[in-house]
């Protein structure tokens, strides 16, 4: 193999495994938003509520909670900062 050729494989294989990020990057994006919706955290934030009462509505582990909601956060779902 030359080098040419090591170096289309490597261009290859990146652009497959960036595609491959995206793809995963997505799954977990949706089954956060699954999760949140099926568990009614997201219809709890619509009020802006603290992550305590979110957690006494829903029901959950106030650390569940957070750690939802900050998720959502970084994927931009959620824009609710006041916690």
């Amino acid at each position: 193999m030359n080098e040419h050729d090591l170096r289309s494989q490597v261009n290859e294989f990146w652009k497959a495994s960036h595609t491959l990020t995206q793809w995963l990057q997505g799954a977990f994006a949706l089954a956060l938003l699954r999760a949140s919706l099926e568990a009614g955290i997201l219809d709890a934030t619509s009020d802006q509520r603290s992550l305590t009462e979110i957690a006494s509505t829903t029901g959950l582990e106030i650390d569940i909670v957070k750690d939802v909601c900050e998720g959502l956060l970084q994927l931009g779902i959620l824009e609710w900062t006041i916690w």
